[in-house]
């Protein structure tokens, strides 16, 4: 019989050990009893113990506190979490809750023990000294006078400083130096040494440093200085409240440190520097007026996507460019001196190549267009170099139109006003530039013309159907010359008149034209529908129906312009050469004739 409780024993304590890979409470028994409030003394090891039991057995998710005997203080006040893996003398108990002891105030999970290791005991006599022991930390508050301390978990937090951190730990420097310092610090290393505050703080590999003037977050060097440790600034990114600069954010590269100021000029988005490392190992971390000091070249990158790379002086706490390449965000780019002379605000000390690839100009490259005031100080707000040369050729070709024009040079002033065309800002809308140069264009077809007519028939009959002028003797091409054919619509067309072919008692041959007001409205409709037959586009047939609609309308008054138009009303020829002229024809007289009876009748009716 004892072999077999032995046996049942051994196996027993073997399922025990298997559950205790197990969250699973040893609390099962019946619902039907009572959970009890138990206060357990251990004046021989000077705590209280107030729990709950359930038939001697401990509860979980029930209340638990442990209080010094001799001051009443609590040194534990939690809510039991789990209780299994019965040892030799008791239970495994493990408390969710805030342990204080001489060091501060931990909120945290823990194991707590009174059998040297062994587990809980309820029996006063079989225990020893309290032992608790840290399983995980929610957040800790050190007991320290010097300044306000405390340790977070805070995956998010920390890990934004450094990279795979869990607790946070945070020292309010308020009463010495107004700052605030935060520290990422890994689990393991706080669970080891969450008492010794000062070795947390000196094993700070970066920070998040947090003053009235600036915050710092990078990496760090921590010193110990007297009772405190200061936290030298070492790679990182420093922002300020006030001053020339938003950041400083610095970069090691190589052998060399990037230094990144970024700029509070709303004109300026960055300036770098570049320190070899046994230059800036010599200035302190914060110090940009030694950076500035010790550098000869800077990089700065402007807000409109302009930038620099070259040499600088410092000017009441402004850095001032000087010689170096002028990068320009539409790609001109200037090599020279960007502190000397401008010419409406361009830069001539150097070489200026546009972004189109053009011939690079050096130095003064504006000033030969001989711009006017206005136009002067409209350049001067262009930005770029060839926002620049785009409106001064466009004003000096229209300037020099403008001469040749005064000058009736009409081949040159078309010359200049169709580049100034081709070369117009898109901002520019110069309707009187496209009037003058559609004048010049028909003055230009005029001259043309009349340098063909002259070639043809001579300086005399050459200038006269030049000048729209037929006279008696001139030959029948002559006339055609002024008149044309064709089906033309325009001032004098053939399609006006009426022909008419004879020969006279002599056998000369006479041909008669007589215009005919009746043929203006057929002959509009047979300019049009050539036009409509030869358009590609709906709207432009639209457009062109709508005129010939509008022309039935108002026949009358297409009659009255044309008679104006319609110099030669009646030519007479014999043998193709002009015998007579007149201003008036029969059709005209015709056509006055019956308006004069149909107005008579009207008024009549």
């Amino acid at each position: 019989m004892k072999r077999l409780l032995s046996v049942l024993f051994a196996i027993m304590l073997a399922g025990q050990a298997w559950a205790s890979d197990f969250p699973i409470p040893l609390n099962t028994t019946s619902q039907g009893d009572k959970i009890k409030n138990k206060v357990i003394e251990y004046p021989q090891n000077g705590y209280v113990v107030n729990l709950m039991l359930q038939k001697k057995i401990i509860v979980v998710q029930k209340p638990i506190s442990i209080t010094d005997i001799s001051n009443g203080k609590l040194i534990l006040d939690g809510t039991v979490k789990r209780v299994d893996s019965y040892m030799e003398e008791g239970p495994y108990l493990q408390v969710r809750g805030i342990w204080t002891n001489k060091y501060g105030k931990i909120d945290g999970t823990f194991k707590v023990d009174n059998t040297n290791g062994k587990g809980f005991s309820l029996t006063p006599k079989k225990a020893t000294d309290l032992s608790v022991t840290i399983e995980d930390i929610v957040s800790y508050a050190p007991n320290d006078s010097r300044m306000s301390i405390s340790i977070v978990k805070n995956e998010k937090e920390a890990s934004a400083i450094q990279y795979g951190k869990t607790y946070l730990l945070t020292i309010d420097n308020s009463n010495r130096d107004k700052s605030k310092i935060e520290i990422p610090l890994d689990r393991d290393v706080l669970l080891d040494s969450y008492n010794d505050i000062e070795l947390l703080l000196l094993s700070a590999e970066r920070a998040k440093i947090t003053t009235t003037e600036y915050s710092f977050e990078g990496q760090v060097e921590p010193k110990k200085n007297g009772m405190f440790v200061d936290y030298i600034q070492k790679v990182g990114i420093r922002t300020y409240k006030t001053g020339p600069y938003k950041e400083m954010i610095i970069v090691k590269v190589g052998i060399n440190y990037n230094v990144k100021l970024i700029c509070a000029d709303s004109r300026i988005e960055e300036e770098t520097l570049s320190l070899h490392s046994s230059v800036f190992s010599k200035i302190e971390w914060w110090n940009i007026d030694e950076y500035l000091k010790n550098t000869k070249n800077i990089d700065i990158k402007y807000t409109n996507g302009d930038s620099f790379n070259g040499t600088f002086v410092v000017e009441k706490g402004m850095i001032q460019p000087q010689i170096g390449v002028y990068r320009y965000a539409n790609g001109d780019v200037f090599k020279g001196d960007v502190a000397g002379k401008t010419i409406y605000g361009a830069f001539v000390e150097g070489t200026t190549t546009f972004a189109d690839n053009s011939k690079s100009v050096s130095g003064d490259w504006l000033s030969k267009y001989q711009l006017s005031p206005a136009q002067t100080f409209e350049i001067s707000n262009k930005k770029t170099p060839a926002e620049k040369r785009k409106y001064a050729e466009y004003y000096w070709s229209v300037k020099n139109g403008d001469n040749a024009y005064q000058s009736q040079k009409y081949e040159d002033a078309k010359r200049w006003y169709e580049q100034a065309v081709n070369s117009s800002p898109d901002d520019i809308d110069d309707k009187k530039l496209n009037e003058r140069l559609k004048y010049i264009n028909e003055e230009v077809e005029k001259e043309q013309r009349k340098k063909q007519l002259i070639a043809k028939y001579g300086q005399d009959n050459g200038t006269k159907i030049a000048n729209g002028v037929l006279e008696i003797g001139m030959t029948k091409q002559m006339c055609e010359e002024l008149i044309g054919s064709g089906g033309k619509f325009g001032k004098a067309d053939q399609s006006l008149y009426r022909i008419s072919k004879s020969r006279d008692y002599q056998g000369n041959s006479i041909e008669v034209w007589e215009y005919d007001p009746n043929k203006v409205l057929s002959a509009l409709n047979g300019a049009t529908n050539s036009l409509i037959d030869g358009s590609n586009s709906g709207e432009e047939v639209l457009a062109i129906a709508l005129i010939q609609a509008i022309g039935g309308v108002y026949e009358g008054e297409l009659k009255r312009l044309m008679r104006s138009e319609v110099k030669y009303k009646y030519i007479k020829f014999r043998n193709s050469t002009i015998v007579e002229i007149r201003d008036h024809s029969s059709y005209e007289d015709i056509d006055d004739s019956y308006n004069n009876i149909m107005n008579g009748l009207m008024w009549d009716y």
